[in-house]
C-alpha cells in the first residue's frame, strides 16, 4: 500500500511540473526481459509497456512507466514503476538518454503470486524520426526484471 501512495504522489508531482515545463512525450514499447532466476535468458518474457516522460528542465525528465510480462506457461507479471531520465545533446536528431527507476511488480505464476520492488537503469537513444515522433531502442539492468531489451515509439504531445 505504502508503495502504491508513494508512486501515486509521484505520478500527482509529474502532472504538476509537467503542466510547467515544455514536453510531454507518451511512450509505448515492447521486447524481452529476463529473470535472475533463470538460465541466462532461457524463458524470456515478452513485455510491453506504457508511460509518458514529464519534462522538468531541458535534460531531466520524470517518466511514471506501466508494463506487462508474459512468461512461459502462467508466469505474468504487471510492474508500475517511477522513472527518472536524462537525455544528452538533446537537440540533435538522434538523443541519447539515460533513464533509472523504482517501484512495484506483482507476480503469478504457478508457484504462487506476490508483490516485489523492481527498480532498474540504463540507456537507450531516441531517434527523431519527424518533429513529434520518435523511435526508442533501449536496453536496462535491475532488479525483476533482471535484463530488459526492447524497442519503443514515442509522440510528443506538448
Amino acid at each position: 500500500m505504502r508503495i502504491a501512495a508513494s508512486i501515486v504522489i509521484f505520478l500527482m508531482a509529474a502532472c504538476r511540473l509537467a503542466a510547467q515545463s515544455h514536453r510531454v512525450e507518451l511512450l509505448a514499447s515492447t521486447g524481452a526481459a529476463c529473470f535472475v532466476d533463470e538460465s541466462w535468458c532461457d524463458s524470456r518474457h515478452i513485455y510491453a509497456a506504457a508511460g509518458a516522460r514529464f519534462a522538468i528542465s531541458s535534460k531531466w525528465a520524470l517518466q511514471p512507466e506501466y508494463a506487462y510480462a508474459n512468461g512461459p506457461g502462467l508466469d505474468r507479471d504487471h510492474s508500475l514503476v517511477a522513472n527518472i531520465s536524462r537525455t544528452f545533446a538533446p537537440s540533435v536528431r538522434v538523443t541519447p538518454y539515460w533513464v533509472a527507476g523504482a517501484g512495484s511488480m506483482y507476480h503469478r505464476g504457478p508457484y504462487g503470486h506476490g508483490r516485489e520492488l523492481t527498480f532498474n537503469t540504463g540507456f537507450g537513444f531516441k531517434i527523431h524520426i519527424s518533429n513529434r515522433f520518435f523511435l526508442a531502442p533501449e536496453v536496462r539492468l535491475g532488479w525483476n526484471p533482471f535484463m530488459r531489451f526492447g524497442f519503443g515509439a514515442g509522440w510528443t504531445i506538448k
